[in-house]
């Protein structure tokens, strides 16, 4: 499929983790240049995708009605409309419902690029309705985490304060750090506004980045321990600065 100039990226909430939002969106952005980016479902119900929609960017659209298939109706009506409009020229559907198979054959048929990503255990004729062109979830799990635009680098932002916060309470020698004093010196941190329950679920995603043990696997007291991975790259015995406070 060639590189699509002005892709809408329609994400159905319901049946997907907000933490993988970041590489549902990097996957996405193989297909094009990502141009609109809405999510529909009961945000209300789903606390936790507010501030991840958010911090990435996304819209959250209002449902047409209520009820069961409300967010699978709004999604559908707004493709059509988009296409309608001119305000993009292919999509990427985010979805698992076999409600959606009619609206991908229908752009298929009209010759527009469609690719999706979803659940492996979504309908197979959603499957066959891409053509080859989509993308289980669990698939998206093992590759980098690297996260579309501005978005990585917020990402990229938050790791370099974080790694400042864990050579700033380590010891000269001292590997892993107790977490607990590296949360001290994260000001006015706030796991949920990047996606994530709490440091410690944080910390392991980004597991190409930091080690997290229980202190009883490391010989230390009990509690969560950090480190960074590989190495910090800091000299023994040298103080480093202070990290930055978060305004």
């Amino acid at each position: 499929m060639p590189k699509i100039h002005r892709l809408a990226v329609l994400i159905d909430m319901d049946p997907l983790e907000p933490r993988l939002l970041g590489r549902v969106l990097t996957k996405a952005a193989d297909y094009g240049a990502i141009s609109i980016r809405r999510a529909y479902g009961n945000c209300a119900k789903l606390s936790d995708w507010r501030a991840c929609l958010q911090y990435h960017n996304i819209e959250i659209a209002r449902n047409y009605g209520a009820g069961a298939n409300a967010a699978d109706i709004t999604l559908i009506i707004d493709a059509v409309d988009i296409l309608r409009a001119g305000k993009a020229d292919g999509f990427c559907i985010v979805a698992s419902d076999h409600h959606y198979t009619g609206l991908i054959q229908w752009l298929q048929n009209g010759k527009v690029p469609v690719a999706g990503i979803g659940r492996p255990d979504a309908s197979s004729d959603l499957r066959e309705a891409y053509r080859g062109r989509f993308t289980a979830v669990e698939d998206l799990t093992g590759k980098t985490k690297v996260s579309d635009g501005p978005c990585w680098e917020a990402e990229r932002d938050l790791i370099d304060r974080i790694k400042a916060a864990i050579n700033y309470s380590r010891k000269p020698r001292e590997k892993y750090v107790r977490l607990s004093l590296v949360r001290d010196h994260l000001d006015n941190f706030e796991a949920r506004a990047y996606c994530h329950s709490d440091l410690v679920s944080l910390l392991k995603w980004y597991d190409q980045e930091f080690k997290v043990k229980d202190g009883s696997d490391i010989g230390r007291p009990a509690g969560y321990y950090v480190r960074i991975w590989p190495s910090s790259g800091q000299p023994a015995g040298v103080s480093p600065p202070r990290p930055p406070r978060q305004s």
